[in-house]
């Protein structure tokens, strides 16, 4: 065990920092595996297939919420456990990682009752009707009984980062890169029941390669892939309703407050850059 421990009270940053940071971002992607691969069967079951999908996509808000109470306490007590162990106070970090642990049992079971119970209601909220909502009750109760496992796995997996054993909490790589390639290209092709997809993905990912390679920042344009599509439709039919008048997107405060933001994060980088230099120029005089 002690050979895939990292020691995180000496060292270069940087080297401990990717040490950590890989296997923990490689969990959370295994983590969402399961997702996925629910949505390709569910989606492709005849007749119900759209419905049944669609009650999927509604508990999404219930599941959030779910890893929301795990992160408080990984998020919350992962930090302060790594405090203690740092000042060399282990009892103080034990004490932490119990309590943090009992904590995640009161809430799984707290959460477990009250979202069984509440769940019809809150599925309504998010938009279920009466086609939808037997297919997401059930699936939401599913996954609800199953909530004490989620709680402590997600809220206890930081607690093995910050001791080090970063790799434990992930698949190897060797064993991960085939079955994540595979889920990849059976939900491709699963899609349409197309080869050609298959190659477009393929495809994809070399020119993600060499977009790495070339440095430039991927968490933009993966987004961008991503929301492109919603943001489009959305536009579409924005200017439908509006005729085509563009005077819509200022209207109402909260597209306002929300074009602003935009405009400041796209403008920031530039702003900063020009602070950075003028305040250079100021130390170089």
């Amino acid at each position: 065990m002690a050979q895939n421990r990292q020691d995180m009270g000496s060292g270069p940053v940087k080297p401990l920092l990717l040490q950590l940071m890989i296997p923990a971002v490689v969990a959370q992607v295994v983590n969402l595996l399961y997702n996925i691969v629910d949505r390709i069967y569910i989606g492709h079951i005849e007749g119900i297939g759209a419905a049944a999908l669609t009650g999927v996509g509604l508990f999404a808000p219930i599941l959030m919420l779910l890893n929301a109470f795990a992160m408080l306490i990984g998020a919350g007590g992962a930090p302060r456990t790594a405090i203690a162990l740092g000042q060399g106070k282990k009892e103080t970090a034990e004490k932490i990682v119990n309590a943090s642990f009992c904590m995640l049992l009161i809430f799984s079971v707290v959460l477990t009752v009250f979202f069984y119970a509440a769940s019809p209601t809150l599925l309504r909220w998010f938009g279920a009707s009466n086609i939808t909502l037997p297919y997401a009750l059930d699936y939401s109760r599913i996954y609800i009984l199953g909530s004490v496992f989620v709680l402590v796995v997600l809220g206890m997996n930081p607690f093995i980062t910050t001791q080090g054993f970063a790799k434990i909490s992930m698949i190897p790589m060797k064993w991960l890169n085939p079955i994540v390639f595979m889920f990849c290209a059976v939900g491709t092709f699963a899609i349409n029941n197309n080869i050609y997809d298959v190659f477009l993905m393929i495809g994809a990912g070399i020119v993600g390669y060499v977009l790495i390679k070339l440095d430039f920042c991927m968490p933009p344009i993966i987004l961008g892939l991503i929301l492109s599509g919603t943001v489009e439709e959305n536009l579409r039919r924005t200017l439908v309703i509006s005729d085509g008048n563009l005077s819509i997107f200022l209207e109402h405060p909260i597209a306002m407050v929300l074009l602003v933001i935009a405009v400041i994060s796209l403008l920031s980088p530039i702003i900063m850059k020009a602070v950075k230099k003028r305040s250079a120029q100021k130390q170089a005089q």
